[in-house]
């Protein structure tokens, strides 16, 4: 993945239009907000997850 994200790095490089460019970061600017979103939805998903099932491996994992 790191060589794909070089080579995208190189080719945006290579732009000289504004507004080819302008349009570039408002793509990239989308693709991470699309990224942050699903993170938030996964963090939220495993959070719901844990409430359901923490209690029960809690029991097996407790000492007294």
């Amino acid at each position: 993945m790191d060589k794909l994200k070089l080579e995208i790095i190189n080719k945006v490089l290579m732009l000289t239009s504004n507004k080819e460019i302008k349009d570039v970061k408002e793509y990239v600017q989308e693709a991470v907000y699309r990224e942050i979103d699903e993170d938030d939805k996964q963090q939220k998903e495993f959070k719901k997850w844990k409430e359901q099932n923490g209690s029960e491996e809690n029991k097996w994992t407790t000492w007294t």
